[in-house]
């Protein structure tokens, strides 16, 4: 498809291209935050919904939110402008009807599923997000006063910390309303935009590239020279191998755990002088070593999403820091076979083997970001003319990685208290990204909320990765977590062995 010059905004950058070229091949839909959103009474259901006018004030603030993408079937796929944003395609409404809390919990999870494997329709003319409000209709609870809001998004667009922005500012522009339009009549759910918006930069004018000549012809030797010619590396476990012709089927197991949980582990990572993100890589290390067959799975490869924005970078702070955009690059962490015999050896000591390899991934974590924008994996694009063709040669190949740990951290929904404002509040976040056909076989998604639980998401491809693998690692999470807040260690009656 040809581009509209006078729509044009500018070309996206390497890593939106990546992104735009697994949507457009069917290889990863969607990342999706939902927050739960309660409120202190009862909204008139013969009103308008609120989140009409709360919207007004994000889409006109962040360029990123009334954009399309054309182009996305070449190699140079640009952000094109949409002039007018309807948000009835934009907003859908949904009720789940259901007989407990639990089977609600269930059947969000589903939603969030399906529309993982729905692609973005209309690219060019409808903004790819799209935020659906579901409605709980628990029998025999008439008191219920929350909504989930799932909001999806392509990833050309944002990321998941930009998610979390959105979504503590559409709750602040909930209890501080700043637009009251007529939303009866049915040309106010219509926004013009006559001027073309400004957009957060394109990465590679803000983070100048600066790989090292040692880390270029490293990574491309490993690419593209003789197998012959180099050492064989360790076996890792991967699921599968790539299959491009695998529907992508995205499976999404929820888990909470409750605040006084997640307090107690946050003492001891402190203690320990690690992370949470490094706790949760080395438990589910822990757990695959354990469940999986030495044969299969003699070792593994991980990697943890870093968001620029958290970086002591005057420039990056500058351009993205309260923008809505895609501003991450990511760290691989190899579990060699060492490391993951320790845990299968007998009489070993869960404990003690888990935090050490938590503060092994930390060091790792902190020396990368020391040294951030410096060998920035994701700089190696630059090398790459055709992503969508680098794309399609992933098929048949094996994965680079076990499993991916994204935490965009603590979403604060903080209420606001008034007589004259009905007050809302952030109650719990679940966020996921789709089933990555080219990427980690599992995703473990972490969210959370002051005061509340902490929700992981564990993603899966269906056909990847066997679903029993996926729901013993869900509870062996659990477990874990429960054992260490309860009697202070990970091993425990319900752990694996």
């Amino acid at each position: 498809m040809a581009t509209d010059d006078s729509r044009t905004i500018r070309p996206l950058h390497k890593l939106e291209q990546y992104s735009s070229a697994r949507h457009h091949l069917g290889l990863y839909h969607c990342v999706i935050v939902t927050a739960r959103y309660e409120q202190t009474d009862e909204r008139d259901e013969n009103k308008p919904h609120p989140v009409y006018n709360a919207l007004i004030p994000l889409i006109r603030r962040h360029g990123m939110l009334r954009v399309g993408i054309a182009d996305d079937d070449t190699k140079q796929p640009y952000f094109c402008h949409v002039v007018k944003v309807d948000l009835r395609n934009q907003v859908d409404f949904k009720t789940i009807k259901c007989s407990s809390p639990q089977e609600y919990e269930m059947k969000l999870a589903e939603l969030q599923e399906r529309r993982h494997n729905q692609p973005f329709p209309d690219l060019t003319t409808v903004p790819p997000w799209r935020l659906t409000i579901v409605k709980a209709d628990i029998e025999g609870n008439t008191g219920s006063t929350f909504e989930d809001f799932v909001f999806a998004f392509h990833h050309s667009l944002l990321d998941g910390p930009s998610a979390r922005l959105f979504h503590e500012q559409l709750v602040a522009s909930l209890n501080y309303p700043s637009c009251s339009i007529d939303l009866h009549a049915e040309q106010t759910h219509e926004l013009e935009f006559p001027a073309k918006p400004d957009l957060p930069p394109p990465r590679e004018e803000v983070i100048p590239s600066n790989l090292t000549k040692k880390f270029v012809a490293s990574t491309l030797w490993k690419a593209l020279g003789p197998k012959w010619l180099q050492p064989t590396p360790d076996p890792w476990w991967a699921g599968e191998d790539i299959d491009l012709a695998l529907p992508l089927k995205t499976r999404i197991l929820p888990i909470d755990i409750p605040s006084e949980t997640l307090t107690t582990l946050l003492k001891a990572c402190r203690e320990k002088a690690t992370t949470l993100t490094c706790l949760i890589h080395a438990l589910i290390l822990a757990s695959l070593s354990r469940r999986l067959d030495p044969q299969d799975a003699p070792s593994f490869a991980s990697t943890t999403p870093i968001d620029y924005r958290l970086l002591p970078i005057d420039a990056v702070i500058k351009a993205y820091k309260k923008t809505l955009s895609n501003c991450v690059t990511a760290s691989t962490e190899k579990h060699p076979a060492i490391n993951v015999s320790a845990f299968r050896a007998p009489g070993s000591d869960l404990d003690a083997l888990v935090w050490s390899n938590a503060q092994r991934i930390g060091k790792d974590l902190t020396e990368m970001r020391s040294r951030l924008p410096v060998n920035d994996p994701v700089m190696l694009f630059q090398f790459v003319g055709n992503l969508l063709d680098y794309c399609r040669e992933k098929d048949h190949t094996k994965r680079e990685a076990s499993w991916e740990v994204s935490n965009i951290g603590i979403v604060n929904g903080v209420p606001f208290e008034s007589e004259d404002h009905r007050s809302w509040r952030i109650a719990r976040v679940l966020f996921s990204n789709s089933a990555a056909v080219i990427g980690p076989a599992l995703s473990v998604n972490v969210a959370s909320v002051p005061g509340e639980s902490l929700t992981m998401s564990i993603v899966w491809q269906e056909g990847v990765v066997p679903e029993e693998v996926a729901r013993g690692l869900a509870s062996d999470l659990v477990a874990s977590a429960s054992n260490y807040a309860a009697e202070g260690t990970f091993e425990g009656r319900d752990a694996v062995r």
